[in-house]
């Protein structure tokens, strides 16, 4: 599939939060803005955010056993939940 480009004008404070995010996720700018359009479309379901919570943390801290990773991402969204 051919991919098309896209320029879309975006204030300054959007461009240090995407960037600021990009830098802690470990991929570019324009990753994080196609995640962001590409789920905010459509309702996802919690397994699919818990695997991208685990598969962001196993970009960002390599080296971790991922049963690891999984326990840790779990732990944090119940956290969050419950708060």
């Amino acid at each position: 599939m051919a991919k098309v480009e896209l320029r879309v004008p975006f204030q300054e404070k959007d461009v240090q939060e995407l960037s600021k995010a990009a830098k802690l996720l470990k991929v570019k700018m324009s990753e994080v803005i196609r995640q962001r359009v590409l789920t905010s479309h459509r309702p996802v379901s919690d397994r699919e955010r818990y695997a991208y919570c685990v598969e962001q943390a196993a970009r960002a801290v390599p080296g971790i056993p991922r049963a690891q990773l999984e326990q840790i991402v779990g732990t944090t969204i119940v956290a969050l939940h419950h708060n």
